[in-house]
């Protein structure tokens, strides 16, 4: 048995070097942006001696991404750069090296395809744009005549792009630039005033920034210097002011959100001290760049729109001082402090034609007035007139006075009083919300002294008739929809007679029904403004009784009776749980009814519903998944009218409009599964469990529960359309107070509320996402605690290290550590000599130490378990947690194994002499295995 030993220690010294095997690498690069020369694409690097013309890349049948496949050698570091034609990529980036600006990468153990990359740049080819804005603080210099200037490789390092001026010396500048491009930048006090960037904030002495996928605004830094200026922070008391003097404030109370409170709209409630005024105050740091605004509510809903002038992007901004500081009340939704309240203002008019005036005047007298007794202008023909403010709702009881006595007070007709013999009899009126001139009336008369009757008529042919009749409204009585009902007299002719003044301007509208939900739309040339982005009718009542000519309904001359043409909705349910009531459109066409319109299934989930309207005509609609509102679809903005309904004019020929997704602009989307998975082992997770939260449902809190796969692994499929751009968290437990996670910048975007949410763009035919740890961009550290007995032992562990860095990783036992070595290289700290550099979870190694020693690993499990054996002799890690039958291991290259030995021990298995003393191999040891053939072998 010790000559056994003997020899199988000389075999293994005499294969101990392994030549490095040459992997498969697959380059590509995206043309889209270049013109292609004539003679083709290359790559050059440390691979071929730099040749430029060796190694020319596949011309695409389809698209502009040409490739090559190279095999290099496993375990190398390797530079290059693509060339076009005789044209050498030239560019910097986090992707090259100085000092020439190579591309670097350091070739796995297993082939790869490496990702496409624009010539020329880090990121592909034209990524999608966002807006970043770059700010900088100039208060500490003397500003050049010719302003502040922003340079970069953005704008070729010109003066293209002057710097506006924010306030309070802050410039800033906003440009729309590649998600994930890489750029560098300096800001310039004038045109030839570069600053000098400090080394911690530069690359080759230049600020430098990789554009997030979302717009962004960079914090405001100091001219020359990598922070804000000033002298260092101190902590500062700020009170916020709001006046909500000219809102109806929430029964929630007003809030205040901003970055320094996680923009989490109910979490800060303002305290009101009086007339309007809510305030708050919090400590916030000197210096310190700060947004925010206020909520009326508790939620984004009640957010508040801030003017252009004074926002960036749409926050409030402000830099804190040094001192203590209460900024100024500002108009909640404004600039400045609220107005005074502007009071509606109404026109009383009296006609004094029947009387002789008092030399005393015309009054008005307005019960519980201040003053009760207004006096009133001749304005000629003996109309006499005022105009007075009062509240909006408010009702003002009144009569007219022919002098200042109390005698002098007309005696108001039963028909147009209110009142007793005790309180007096008055007029009266309820103020609308805006500007109104009452009717002219006679003194002491229910109506004019001379009246003009006016007849309105109006057609309705073309419409369906309301079952609560046709209206009239106007400024002669208050833009009532409901108080003025015309009569039906054949033919859909509806007319009404009303009384006026000569000469009294009035402005109108027709009603087919009792609401203004469906009210005309007045035509422009035939209409003044309303006011509210539509046309009135209007007209000047003559001296005598007028019919006026009959008009259609929404038109300005009499009604053309249309032609009916052919039109056929389609509506892809394809992405639905279509209801057992099945599938109905409701519209302006048939009255808004969700059940009397159902429509016809064609397959595949497409319905379709055929009818005859009106040429010419504008209809709105919407479709219904069931026979209820609840059913009814929701139209993006895009492709819907202000009210959110789906709207067309009927064509003269009729049409078949094309197929859209329910509650979609265009086709439906293609959902494929997406399973995420996440790790919640290092947490004590809540009893509630563990949820997904997202764009996809909402942000839902309680919405995604995640199913638990074991060793704290959870996990769940969602459907996502593909190509779609998706944002996410994970909580532990089923509120967003009970356990978000605190997603790292590394792996997140910006959530709008001061943290990080993760995202993805879901691929075509769907993905299982990687494992990640709960609140990390990676999975969860595991711990591999590995004793190592005084001398020679074998060395390995299923645990990649988080750093791989060898004399780093091995510094915890170097007072003890002799020499470690593996097939190509060994660290020997006495001498100061390491040739193996990294640590490798599919290598294995050889150690010595003085004494018994404790090898904590740090880092993930190795996620590839197969292992290549080359032919002769190799030395293998044990990439397992748990010890691993070594028959089972080997019985897929059994017939080419010759021999497995410990290193450090007299174990072995030897199959063709049926000996196998090593049983399991023990994971954090080391073995020698000897092929008589090349192989690979899979750990469990």
């Amino acid at each position: 048995m010790k000559f056994l030993r003997k020899s199988l220690l000389i075999l293994f010294l005499l294969f101990y070097l392994i030549k490095l095997q040459a992997v498969e690498v697959t380059f590509r690069v995206d043309m889209s942006n270049e013109t292609v020369s004539p003679n083709g694409v290359f790559i050059a690097g440390t691979f071929n001696g730099w040749n430029a013309t060796s190694d020319p890349l596949v011309e695409p049948i389809i698209g502009n991404v040409y490739t090559i496949v190279l095999e290099i050698p496993a375990g190398t570091n390797i530079e290059y750069k693509f060339l076009n034609g005789d044209v050498w990529e030239n560019f910097s980036g986090p992707c090259t090296l100085l000092p020439d600006n190579n591309r670097f990468y350091f070739v796995p153990e297993f082939d790869v395809t490496l990702p496409v990359v624009c010539f020329s740049s880090c990121n592909v080819c034209n990524p999608p744009q966002v807006f970043i804005t770059f700010q900088v603080d100039m208060s500490q210099q003397n500003v050049a005549p010719d302003g502040v200037f922003l340079a970069g490789t953005f704008n070729g390092w010109t003066n293209n792009n002057p710097m506006v001026l924010l306030g309070n010396d802050i410039y800033k500048l906003t440009l729309p630039l590649g998600s994930g491009d890489y750029h560098q930048y300096k800001f310039k006090n004038g045109a030839n005033g570069w600053e000098t960037v400090p080394g911690t904030c530069s690359q080759n002495g230049n600020r430098f920034i990789v554009i997030p996928s979302v717009s962004t605004t960079l914090d405001a830094v100091c001219f020359g210097s990598c922070y804000p200026c000033g002298p260092p922070p101190v902590p500062v008391n700020v009170t916020f002011q709001v006046d909500m003097s000219l809102e109806n404030v929430s029964p929630e109370g007003v809030h205040i959100a901003g970055g320094f409170q996680g923009w989490d709209p109910g979490a800060t409630l303002m305290t009101s001290t009086g007339n309007g005024i809510f305030t708050y105050t919090t400590t916030l740091n000197s210096g310190t760049y700060q947004e925010y605004k206020f909520i009326n509510g508790a939620t984004w809903e009640g957010s508040e729109w801030v003017p252009e002038e004074c926002a960036n992007g749409a926050n409030r901004y402000f830099i804190v001082p040094q001192t203590d500081v209460t900024l100024e009340a500002v108009c909640y939704g404004a600039c400045e402090e609220c107005p005074e309240p502007v009071l509606p203002q109404v026109t009383f008019q009296v006609d004094m034609s029947e009387q002789n005036v008092s030399p005393e005047g015309v009054y008005l007298v307005v019960q519980n007035g201040n003053p009760s007794l207004n006096e009133l202008e001749h304005i000629g023909n003996n109309i006499f007139t005022v105009t007075l403010p009062f509240e909006e709702n408010q009702i003002v009881n009144y009569k007219f006075s022919n002098g200042i006595k109390v005698s002098n007070y007309e005696q108001i007709p039963e028909a147009c009083r209110i009142g007793n013999p005790f309180t007096g009899y008055w007029r009266t009126t309820t103020v609308p919300g805006y500007d109104v001139t009452l009717p002219e009336v006679c003194f002491g008369k229910c109506t004019p002294c001379i009246p003009v009757f006016v007849t309105f008529k109006v057609d309705l042919s073309n419409e369906e008739i309301s079952e609560d009749g046709i209206h009239i409204a106007g400024s002669f009585q208050g833009w009532n929809a409901e108080t003025t009902p015309m009569t039906d007299i054949g033919n859909n002719i509806f007319e009404i007679t009303l009384m006026f003044s000569a000469d009294q301007y009035i402005e109108f509208k027709y009603i087919n029904g009792n609401s203004f939900d469906f009210a005309e739309s007045v035509p422009q040339e035939c209409g003044v403004d309303d006011t509210f982005g539509g046309f009135n009718r209007f007209f000047i009542v003559p001296e005598e009784d007028v019919i006026l000519d009959v008009v259609c309904f929404g038109a300005c001359e009499t009604c053309i009776v249309p032609m009916e043409v052919e039109v056929v909705f389609k509506v892809d349910l394809s992405n639905e749980e279509i209801s057992p009531d099945g599938v109905h459109i409701a519209g302006s066409f048939q009255g808004w009814s969700t059940i009397d319109t159902e429509m016809i299934p064609q397959g595949n989930k497409i319905f379709y519903y055929t009818t005859y309207l009106l040429a010419g005509y504008y209809y709105e609609y919407k479709f219904i998944n069931g026979i209820d509102w609840e059913g009814a679809e929701i139209i993006p903005a895009e492709c819907s009218s202000i009210d959110g309904n789906r709207f067309l004019t009927v064509p003269e020929g009729g049409v078949e409009l094309d197929l859209v997704c329910f509650s979609g602009c265009d086709v439906c989307p293609t959902f494929v599964p997406v399973v995420f998975k996440v790790d919640m082992s290092k947490e004590e997770v809540s009893p509630d469990g563990v949820h997904l939260t997202g764009d996809f449902q909402g942000w839902n809190p309680a919405a995604t529960p995640m199913t638990n796969l074991g060793n704290g692994v959870y996990s769940t499929e969602v459907l996502l359309p593909e190509l779609s751009y998706q944002t996410y968290r994970f909580i532990n437990g089923n509120s967003f107070e009970s356990g978000l996670e605190n997603v790292p910048e590394d792996c997140g975007v910006d959530d709008g509320f001061g943290g990080m949410k993760r995202y993805m763009t879901v691929p075509e035919g769907g993905i299982t996402l990687d494992l990640v740890c709960f609140g990390l961009c990676n999975p969860c550290p595991e711990s591999h605690n590995i004793a190592i007995q005084k001398g020679w032992s074998g060395l390995s562990s299923f645990v990649m290290p988080e750093n791989n860095n060898i004399e780093e990783m091995l510094d915890e036992i170097f007072p003890e550590l002799i020499v470690i070595q593996n097939m190509t290289g060994f660290y020997y700290p006495a001498g100061n000599i390491n040739t193996i550099e990294t640590w490798d979870s599919q290598s294995a190694y050889q150690i010595k130490v003085v004494e018994d020693v404790t090898l904590t690993v740090i880092g993930y499990y190795e996620e590839d378990k197969t292992l290549f054996l080359s032919e002769g002799w190799n030395l293998i890690p044990v990439i397992s947690a748990e010890p691993v039958a070594v028959a089972d291991l080997f019985n897929d290259v059994y017939n080419h194994l010759i021999l497995v030995k410990e290193v450090a021990g007299t174990d072995i298995f030897w199959p063709i002499y049926s000996i196998n003393s090593i049983s399991h191999l023990q994971p954090g040891k080391a073995y020698f295995v000897k092929m008589s053939v090349s192989g690979n072998i899979v750990f469990p």
